[in-house]
């Protein structure tokens, strides 16, 4: 679907980030102010005590995030 978009590219590879803002995909180096790396995964929210009474992010709400919490914990991340 993603090849499919306009003003889209996909890399498909082996990818390192080398700062913030590049990553090497193989051979290639990519800047852009706002790299996202689609591995597949689905947020899974833990069966955690007390997580009901606290804000959160997964993954997918962490996208719309836009500044760097002052405090951020990662749970899981494998």
């Amino acid at each position: 679907m993603l090849r499919g978009l306009p003003h889209c590219q996909v890399f498909t590879g082996h990818a390192r980030f080398r700062s913030a803002r590049e990553v090497a995909v193989g051979e290639q180096i990519l800047n852009a102010d706002r790299i996202f790396i689609n591995v597949g995964g689905r947020p899974s929210i833990p069966p955690m005590p007390g997580l009901d009474r606290v804000p959160f992010l997964t993954s997918s709400s962490m996208m719309h995030v836009d500044a760097v919490p002052r405090h951020l914990l990662v749970v899981g991340g494998s």
